[in-house]
Parts: structure tokens; C-alpha cells; sequence
């Protein structure tokens, strides 16, 4: 029982505190300021962008984990007391509008959110073993028995000689680690129970974003859009490196959050983008390159990649070369990576 409440709390934890988060950011939106799903996934960007910079100023000076995740635990306790000091009269509203909303929901909407909820029961109830564990959650379990950040090698539990280069730029098992050490759950159930079924979640969420933005509102039609991006997702495990493999076999790995979610997002954001130019879209696109980088060494190229051909589309759309300037800026964590990735290499 004492499991099941930290398995409950931490969910409340990755579901709560980045709603309250993300209000502080969606606020300024033009449109859809008071959608629930842009608040919670903003702020769970937010939340990784945020996780990438304390990540890497601990390895950077060598500082205890617990550092770090005191830090985090910190920064997220404030920003939640923020956004209810400024955002209280319009979080209850959205919460009403959004209950309002269920009532007219489409039958597909119900469907793929079953959907959903299968597949999260799947990564619940079931257990897909990898390969790549002997690194992810050895280097999370390993953080948090250690109290140190990329200083003791999983694979032999001795001093690293030298920093692995893969993943000290995008520190995703550490970020398991964080979450472990916050809510008191052994890393390996967090890897594998806990936080899929919050990821899952929160690549549906994107999906969902996506396809309202794409049909301008239509709730039904962004619906069979998730439905069928779900069913796609399901049937493709053709090959170990399909999406759907990826997103339903091994999210919790970072390379899974990526395909499955972060590169879609940066899609939703560039559709954004071509509609409206505020500060606070480009604020989400910096931050989601950051979650970008802490995902994967792959994230730090692919998220650069596609945000150059989005700024390229944006400037022959819009026919305003200045865009160019913030979506470089919002691209430079990406950049510098990559610097340092091939000097330690």
C-alpha cells in the first residue's frame, strides 16, 4: 500500500505541477491560452527544459545529486505557488470550461481515449524488457545510490575514466532519477511503470494539440487523427525502431520520447509559429529544444534539423527573414551541444 501512494503521488506530481506550471507560460498565448492540454504540456516541457540545465551544471561541476534534485523539487514548488498566486480565479475557470467540455465530446474522442488508456494499462500491468536497460535504468539506479551524476559507470560500478560522450549531453536516465529520488520509488519501477504511462499520455496529449491545430478546432476530426495515429502506433512493430515501437514498447527510454512526442511537438509549435509570433511561443520552442537534448544525443541534431527546415518554410511563408533570429537563438542549446559533443568525443 505504502507503493501504491508513492506511485499515485508522483503521478499527481508529473500531472499537477506541470498544469500549474504551464499556466505561468500559456497566459501569454494569443490563442488557446486557456487550453488545459497546451497548460500541462508546456509545463512539462518546461519541467524537462528546466531538468537539462540543472542536469548539466551538476556534471559540469561535479555537485551530489541530491543537489540537483532538491533544486528541481524547488523550482517546480514555485512555480506551482506562482501560477496559483497569478493564475488562481483562471485555473478554476479553465477547469470548469474544461468540464463543460467533456459534455459535448465526439464517440471517436471516447474511443481513442480507450485506446489510450489500453495501451497505458499495457505498460502498467505488463513488462517489456530491453537491451538498452543495462544502461538507462542501471544509470538511474546507479544515480541514486551513488548521490553522484556520471561519476560511477553502470556497466562495472567503478569510477568512469572518462565521460561516456553519448549521454552526458542528454541526461534522460538522470531525469528518471530525479523523479525517483522526488517521489521515493526505486528507479526501475519508475522507468518502467510510473513514467511510460505519463509519457504515453503526454505524446497523446501532443497528438491531440496537433490535430485541433491542424483542423482548426474540429474536435471530431483531430480525434479520428488520434485514433488513427493510435491504431498506426499499435500495428507497427515491424521492426524494433518503428515509432510504434518506440513509443509502446520503450518511451521511457529517451529516443522513445522523441520520436514519439518531442519531434511532433516541434511540428505543433511551427504551426503556431505561422499563425503567431509571440514571446511565449518562442519561449516553448527553446524549452522544447532543451527536452529535445536531455532526450537523446540524437535529439540534440534531429531537434536542430527540423527546427532549421521549420524556420525556412516559416520565413518563405510569412516573407519575414527577421524570424530567423529567434528560432536561431531558440536553437542555440542544440549548437552548443553539439560543440562540446565532438570535443569530448
Amino acid at each position: 500500500m505504502v507503493l501504491v501512494g508513492k506511485v499515485i503521488a508522483l503521478l499527481l506530481f508529473l500531472l499537477v505541477v506541470p498544469f500549474l506550471t504551464g499556466t505561468l507560460l500559456t497566459r501569454h498565448f494569443n490563442t488557446d491560452k486557456d487550453s488545459l492540454l497546451l497548460s500541462w504540456v508546456s509545463g512539462f516541457i518546461l519541467m524537462m527544459g528546466s531538468a537539462e540545465i540543472l542536469i548539466l551544471a551538476g556534471t559540469c561541476f561535479k555537485v551530489s545529486f541530491h543537489v540537483v534534485y532538491i533544486l528541481f523539487y524547488v523550482l517546480c514548488a514555485a512555480g506551482s505557488v506562482l501560477a496559483l498566486v497569478q493564475n488562481g480565479q483562471r485555473i478554476l475557470g479553465m477547469c470548469k470550461a474544461g468540464l463543460r467540455g467533456l459534455r459535448g465530446i465526439p464517440l471517436i474522442a471516447v474511443v481513442a481515449c480507450l485506446l489510450m488508456l489500453f495501451q497505458v494499462g499495457v505498460y502498467t500491468f505488463g513488462i517489456h524488457e530491453d537491451a538498452d536497460d543495462a544502461f538507462y535504468v542501471a544509470t538511474a539506479a546507479t544515480t541514486v545510490e551513488s548521490d553522484s551524476i556520471f561519476q560511477v559507470n553502470a556497466y562495472t560500478g567503478e569510477p568512469y575514466k572518462k565521460l561516456p560522450s553519448r549521454y552526458v549531453l542528454s541526461p534522460f536516465p538522470v531525469y528518471t532519477a530525479v523523479l525517483s529520488r522526488c517521489s521515493g520509488i526505486h528507479p526501475t519501477i519508475v522507468a518502467h511503470t510510473v513514467l511510460p504511462a505519463v509519457l504515453l499520455t503526454f505524446a497523446y496529449a501532443v497528438y491531440t494539440l496537433l490535430g485541433l491545430r491542424l483542423f482548426q478546432g474540429n474536435k471530431e476530426k483531430a480525434a479520428w487523427l488520434v485514433f488513427f495515429t493510435g491504431l498506426f502506433l499499435q500495428y507497427s512493430a515491424y521492426s524494433t525502431s518503428t515509432p510504434g515501437s518506440l513509443t509502446l514498447l520503450r518511451i521511457w527510454q529517451g529516443k522513445g520520447l522523441l520520436a514519439a512526442a518531442l519531434l511532433p511537438l516541434l511540428y505543433y509549435l511551427f504551426l503556431r509559429l505561422l499563425r503567431e509570433q509571440t514571446k511565449a511561443d518562442y519561449v516553448l520552442v527553446f524549452f522544447t529544444m532543451l527536452a529535445c537534448c536531455l532526450a537523446t544525443s540524437m535529439g540534440i541534431m534531429l531537434g536542430a534539423i527540423l527546427l532549421g527546415c521549420e524556420a525556412l518554410v516559416l520565413v518563405g511563408a510569412t516573407k519575414k527573414p527577421k524570424l530567423l533570429l529567434p528560432l536561431i537563438v531558440c536553437a542555440m542549446p542544440n549548437l552548443l551541444l553539439a560543440v562540446i559533443y565532438i570535443l569530448i568525443k
